[in-house]
């Protein structure tokens, strides 16, 4: 078991934010080093990219070499498919790449540390244990 860090709590811990900080060193003292998924990283990189910030492209980059990657594979693209039908049905939608991440988190007996608010109630859903701050 480990923790997966979402986008919006790896752009907190970048910007500084003390409670993030302090989420996500506490969680790596419980399971040891946390870790990204690559939808993740492509969620944060386009976020930054797009602005346009050289200094911050620079400040990511070194953030996410800190991390382990998950890569997405054949078993956390059918988690989450499972995932995403059983949301659906239920009446509460998610976005696919959440889904993604909730899927992977789920696939490898992960917790996921996460502000999203919508991901934290699929979580609850689905029986992903999430944590926020």
């Amino acid at each position: 078991m480990g923790v997966v860090v979402d986008s919006n709590v790896l752009m907190d811990v970048m910007a500084g934010n003390a409670r993030a900080v302090a989420k996500v060193r506490d969680a790596e003292g419980e399971f040891g080093p946390p870790y990204l998924s690559c939808i993740v990283i492509f969620e944060t990189l386009v976020g930054v990219l797009f602005r346009g910030s050289v200094s911050k492209t620079r400040a990511l980059e070194a953030l996410l070499a800190r991390y382990a990657v998950l890569p997405l594979d054949a078993a956390d693209a059918r988690r989450a498919a499972e995932i995403r039908v059983e949301l659906l049905r239920a009446g509460r939608p998610a976005s696919s790449l959440d889904t993604l991440i909730a899927g992977q988190a789920l696939a490898g007996g992960h917790v996921l540390i996460t502000r999203d608010r919508g991901l934290l109630d699929a979580a609850r859903a689905i029986g992903l244990r999430a944590e926020t701050y």
